[in-house]
């Protein structure tokens, strides 16, 4: 199977002041945490449900499976994020993501972040190894993202994937939250796409809670 080494730039228009899902850009991950006794329930393309825990100040707890029609090859995947460094208006964090087929087939990867700035207007840097099972792909995933506030009732967030050699994905989106609830829209453009549609929509909604 060819590995796909891609670039990918997310774009989003958000309305803030308590944007919920701020533990994240728009799919990649930032160094903040949700904070102890947090929830966020999230759900992607409609058949992927995930629930995000604070399990203390520094550490997050995800995790989530596929629910996908017409097929018995779902997956689940966990992601634990640790900020071993938390300053006033900065974070490092060290995070992973571990995917698996319940037939025990699986991969991941590991990060490190780090984000400067308030939730509603920052900069984040990572690093990340892949691996499939236990074998490292590549060089490495560099991505990078940020936001900046374009009044009180929007702001403007981008992220972006790299890894040298190969195409990338570009996607335009929208982002609608409230205190607790966050919805995103976006079109996802594949520019290595070599047939079928060269682009997927995406949707997101996120809801936060406490336990």
């Amino acid at each position: 199977m060819r590995r796909k080494v891609f670039f990918a730039l997310f774009l989003s228009v958000a309305i803030y002041g308590s944007d919920p899902a701020y533990g994240r850009i728009f799919f990649s991950p930032t160094a903040y945490t949700m904070g102890r006794g947090n929830v966020l329930f999230s759900l992607y393309q409609i058949f992927l449900p995930s629930f995000t825990f604070g399990l203390t100040d520094r550490l997050d707890l995800a995790g989530g499976i596929s629910l996908l029609p017409g097929t018995r090859s779902q997956f689940f995947y966990i992601a634990p994020k640790f900020a071993f460094f938390k300053g006033r208006g900065a974070s490092l964090a060290l995070g992973g993501l571990l995917v698996s087929s319940f037939q025990g087939d699986g991969g991941g990867m590991a990060y490190g972040v780090f984000t400067v700035g308030r939730r509603d207007s920052l900069l984040s840097l990572g690093l990340a190894l892949p691996f499939y099972r236990t074998k490292v792909l590549g060089p490495g995933l560099f991505f990078m993202g940020g936001s900046l506030p374009l009044s009180r009732s929007f702001k403007f967030m981008a992220e972006a994937y790299i890894i040298p050699g190969e195409g990338g994905i570009i996607g335009p989106g929208i982002r609608f939250f409230s205190r607790n609830l966050a919805i995103d829209f976006a079109v996802m453009y594949f520019t290595y796409a070599e047939e079928g549609l060269p682009f997927f929509p995406w949707l997101g909604i996120s809801y936060k809670f406490a336990f």
